[in-house]
């Protein structure tokens, strides 16, 4: 179903196929609106300007979250409330569902969209870092090529932007399911909480054996142009207990490993600080909750 009025045309696929099809033929000059929480706002008032917008928002076949064999596969029009609330993700993937209940007002959460949030590319996007954290890849699709399946950690290419092709449509993201000695937790710094853009915000994963560090992610947001995944912090971690003296090493690394701006919402050396104060606040949140970090 298409119409447009003014110059702008809207285009609303009844299924997947017909999606594609359209970006095969107006890619170049189309723009993708799933929650419409991104583009509804930064074109209000001026939509004519984007001159094709391909609605997606009722392609129910994008909206599901399950498990398949040992993964989890989450749609691209699944919302951040679905997230927050999805007995799948909690199990499985909590932090992923703390980083979805961190995005916006209740409004944005029911409508925006875990494919939007990746598409956007924000370097400040809450969902990001978790998705890195539990190794995601994310799933596209175009009429010529097929399905293309890449990490979602190498999907960023700067603020704003992105690997996708014109022609492609993010269909959705999967991950292997954590093993049970895995324990997550997501938080974030943001200014006005109800509509907060991350100042800073951290996923932390870690793998333990009893007090011992097995396994360790720690990707950080709003601190470069890109998410941040800090390896060489992580290596310090590996093999030790949590300890005062390691997480003083650790920090001493992290701050190597990450480039952030001074902008609007904090300094360069704020939020250097930050991203130290938040990746310990994580790593003890993770101890806090015990088990799982349900």
């Amino acid at each position: 179903m298409g119409g447009g009025t003014m110059g702008l045309i809207c285009f609303t696929p009844q299924n997947i196929n017909e999606a594609i099809q359209y970006l095969h033929q107006y890619g170049d000059e189309t723009t993708i609106l799933a929650g419409g929480t991104d583009v509804l706002v930064r074109y209000y008032g001026r939509l004519d300007e984007l001159g094709r917008i391909m609605n997606i928002y009722e392609l129910d076949e994008l909206k599901s979250i399950r498990i398949v064999d040992d993964e989890i596969e989450v749609g691209s029009l699944v919302t951040h409330t679905q997230l927050e609330e999805s007995t799948i993700i909690l199990n499985h993937a909590p932090l992923l569902a703390e980083a979805a209940a961190e995005v916006g007002s209740p409004q944005i959460r029911n409508r925006g969209t875990i494919g939007g949030n990746v598409a956007n590319s924000s370097p400040a996007g809450d969902t990001l870092p978790p998705l890195i954290a539990l190794d995601a890849k994310v799933k596209l699709l175009s009429l010529d090529r097929g399905e293309r399946i890449i990490p979602v950690s190498e999907f960023f290419t700067g603020p704003g932007r992105n690997v996708a092709k014109e022609d492609e449509l993010i269909t959705g993201f999967v991950f292997p399911i954590p093993k049970e000695n895995y324990r997550g937790s997501f938080v974030k710094l943001g200014y006005r909480k109800a509509l907060a853009i991350s100042t800073v915000n951290a996923a932390v994963m870690l793998a333990l054996d009893g007090d011992v560090v097995e396994d360790c992610r720690i990707v950080l947001g709003a601190v470069a142009p890109t998410p941040v995944r800090v390896k060489l912090t992580e290596e310090i971690l590996k093999g030790n207990p949590i300890t005062d003296q390691i997480l003083e090493s650790a920090m001493n690394q992290l701050v190597q490993e990450i480039s952030p701006i001074s902008d609007l919402r904090g300094s360069s050396k704020y939020r250097l600080n930050m991203a130290k104060v938040l990746v310990v606040r994580a790593i003890h949140n993770i101890f806090k909750k015990g088990g799982r970090t349900q």
